[in-house]
């Protein structure tokens, strides 16, 4: 089964993606993007438990700027972390661990496969790329984010929800610069690997069209996925 990803619509005030599925190869499922199953989860807790810090369990790309000589003059670095059903699962061991509470597998409840999604965060970053990192950055090389959409080939698959959230940057002289970043929810079914590589876009809130950060993800990096 191969998703192809058509259009949006906006129905009362909220984006909804079309979704069309064609059948074109028995082989390709979504069982490849591990969605939340009661099989999974004492695995999942136990990778919590053995977690060293929150950082492990979550995949984080750091340094994801938009280019060199864009529109805006200058690169904008963001960081941009993906949480599955599974790794979100690992989160929650890890902290009822860390704050000596209990959780085991009676504390998940598995929503069916249709409803389970994937969470993207982007923030800002002070991380450029390469050997470009700024422990005291100019507020300059900042910006908001302003949407994240997902693009494999000609199609665009826009969030089903986006939240938004500030980030906060001191500079050298003890100012507080404030900045916005966000978490925007995916269909599970998007990241098959089986449906070939995927790139994250994230959109400055600044800048001219093609002045923007993409991630690509290769189908070895989405078959890393948990």
């Amino acid at each position: 089964m191969k998703l192809n990803v058509k259009y949006a619509l906006k129905q009362g005030g909220q984006i909804t993606v079309v979704l069309a599925f064609i059948a074109c190869d028995s082989r390709l499922t979504v069982a490849d993007v591990k969605p939340l199953n009661p099989d999974l989860i004492p695995a999942a807790i136990q990778r919590g438990q053995q977690a060293r810090k929150s950082d492990d369990i979550f995949t984080l790309f750091d340094g994801v700027r938009t280019p060199r000589f864009s529109g805006s003059g200058r690169p904008r670095g963001f960081s941009v972390m993906i949480r599955t059903p599974l790794s979100e699962v690992a989160y929650r061991a890890f902290e009822a661990k860390r704050k000596y509470e209990p959780f085991g597998v009676d504390s998940v409840v598995v929503q069916p496969l249709h409803e389970q999604s994937v969470i993207i965060i982007v923030e800002p970053s002070t991380n450029l790329g390469g050997y470009f990192k700024y422990a005291s950055a100019p507020a300059s090389i900042f910006s908001s984010v302003q949407k994240v959409v997902l693009r494999r080939g000609q199609d665009i698959i826009t969030p089903l929800h986006a939240k938004f959230h500030d980030v906060v940057f001191s500079t050298e002289h003890g100012k507080r610069d404030t900045y916005k970043g966000g978490e925007f929810i995916f269909p599970l079914q998007v990241f098959d690997p089986a449906l070939g590589p995927l790139e994250i876009v994230v959109i400055p809130q600044d800048g001219e069209p093609g002045d923007e950060a993409i991630k690509k993800l290769k189908v070895k990096d989405l078959q890393k996925l948990e």
